[in-house]
């Protein structure tokens, strides 16, 4: 036997159909063709979060949005800072004057390994 799926409609009907009290848990279920025990767990979960409805969301929107805006300009700035050294600094370039450098300095031997 399949699952049957309700609609978000449907559940806060039933929910809030519970929720007045005017008729039982069974006569309810019974109307809307549901298991009472399912008709008890959506009633719970609209009293569990009735209380989110009256908080203030956009608070916590604000704080989301200035921690966001400032990963941004990190993430510029960080990428600005990686253009520049690529564009700035030759790694061939750097490489080859280093052993350049240690060819030239006394005491430097030669190994063909390199």
């Amino acid at each position: 036997m399949a699952r049957r799926r309700y609609s978000a409609v449907l559940k806060s009907r039933v929910a809030t159909e519970a929720l007045k009290g005017h008729k039982t848990i069974s006569e309810i279920a019974s109307e809307y063709e549901v298991h009472p025990n399912q008709v008890s767990k959506w009633k719970k979960r609209l009293q569990d979060r009735m209380q989110d409805i009256f908080t203030d969301s956009g608070r916590s929107d604000r704080a989301e949005e200035k921690v966001t805006d400032k990963l941004y300009q990190e993430i510029g700035r960080l990428k600005v800072e990686l253009d520049w050294l690529k564009k700035g600094f030759n790694f061939k370039e750097h490489f080859r004057e280093t052993r350049d450098d240690r060819e030239m300095s006394p005491g430097y031997q030669y190994s063909s390994s390199m």
